[in-house]
C-alpha cells in the first residue's frame, strides 16, 4: 500500500524546483528526504491496525518509500478491497487482474495514495526502434553521436548511474566485447541489483524486440559515453509495484546513485490502470 508524503505539498515544490533547475536547497541525504517527504507514522500506525484485523501479515514497511507490503490470500483480498481477482489471458501470455474498483475504509482515507500489487499485467513496454541496415553500411557509436549533440567533456568519474530495467537482461560477455571494440580500457563497472526477486535474465535468442536488446543498449552506451562512472542496474518485475520499487530504491537504500534512468515507460492514460 502506497502512502501520502507527510508534506506533499512541500514535496511536490521540491520535485519542481529541480525540474526547473532552481535551487531546491541542496542534495538532501536519505535520512533528511524521508523525514522531510516520507510517510507520516501515524498513517503507517493506521494501515498496519487495518491490516491485523482483516488477518494480513504485514511483511515490510517503509517510510522513506511509503509503503507498507501486506501478504494474504486471494479470498482475503477480494472481501478486503471488494474486489475480485482473476486469471487474464491475452495474446502476450496472461496475468493477474481485478474486476471492481478498490474501496478502502473511511479510516484510510487520504492516507493511502495506491493499492499496489493486485494487478501483476506488464506495466511498460520498450520503445526502441529497428531500422533496416542503410546501403552504405553508416553507423555510429555512441561516442560520435555524443560529438554530434556536443555532449560534454568528461567520463563520469567519481559518479554512479542508475538504471532501472523492467524485464530483460545482458550477457556480461556481450559487454565486455563491445566496450573492447570501442577501445575503452578497464571496463566500465557494472552493479546489478536485484529488486523484488526480479534478476538479470536475458533469454536468448535475441529479437528486434527482446527486452535484452533495450538492457544491453542502456548499459552500452552509458558505459561508452560516461566509462569512469560506475553504473548500478536495478532489475525489477514489469508491475506497477515492480517500477514503484525499483523508482524508489537509488533514493532509500545506501547506494550514490546520481542521474536514474527508466529505460522503459508507459503513457500517463495506462499508468495506474491497476490501482485505481
Amino acid at each position: 500500500m502506497l502512502l501520502r508524503s507527510c508534506d506533499g505539498a512541500g514535496l511536490t515544490e521540491f520535485v519542481n524546483k529541480l525540474a526547473n533547475r532552481e535551487s531546491a536547497g541542496g542534495h538532501l541525504s536519505r535520512e533528511e528526504f524521508e523525514r522531510r517527504f516520507g510517510a507520516d507514522s501515524a498513517d503507517i500506525a493506521a494501515v498496519e491496525k487495518f491490516a491485523t484485523a482483516h488477518g494480513f501479515t504485514v511483511m515490510e514497511e517503509h517510510a522513506g518509500r511509503r509503503t507498507v507490503v501486506l501478504s494474504g490470500t486471494v479470498a482475503q483480498l477480494n472481501d478486503t478491497f471488494h474486489v475480485d481477482l482473476q486469471r487474464f489471458e491475452y495474446p502476450g501470455g496472461s496475468y493477474r487482474g481485478r474486476v471492481g474498483t478498490i474501496q478502502l475504509p473511511e479510516e484510510l482515507h487520504g492516507a493511502v495514495e495506491a493499492v499496489l500489487g493486485l494487478d501483476n499485467r506488464p506495466a511498460a513496454t520498450p520503445h526502441f526502434g529497428v531500422r533496416p541496415r542503410a546501403d552504405d553500411g553508416m553507423s555510429f557509436t555512441p561516442l560520435e553521436l555524443a560529438g554530434f549533440y556536443n555532449f560534454p567533456p568528461g567520463i563520469g568519474q567519481g559518479q554512479c548511474v542508475g538504471i532501472i530495467e523492467l524485464g530483460g537482461g545482458a550477457e556480461p560477455n556481450d559487454l565486455e566485447i563491445y566496450f573492447s571494440g570501442l577501445g575503452i580500457n578497464p571496463l566500465p563497472t557494472v552493479t546489478l541489483v536485484s529488486v523484488d526477486n526480479a534478476m538479470n535474465n536475458p533469454m536468448p535468442p535475441v529479437t528486434p524486440t527482446s527486452p535484452d536488446v533495450e538492457v544491453t543498449s542502456d548499459i552500452e552506451i552509458i558505459g561508452a559515453i560516461a566509462p569512469g562512472a560506475k553504473m548500478a542496474v536495478y532489475f525489477a518485475p514489469n508491475t506497477e509495484m515492480g517500477s514503484w520499487t525499483a523508482s524508489t530504491t537509488p533514493s532509500t537504500t545506501p547506494r550514490t546513485t546520481r542521474p536514474l534512468s527508466p529505460s522503459a515507460g508507459v503513457s500517463r492514460n495506462r499508468s495506474g490502470a491497476g490501482k485505481r
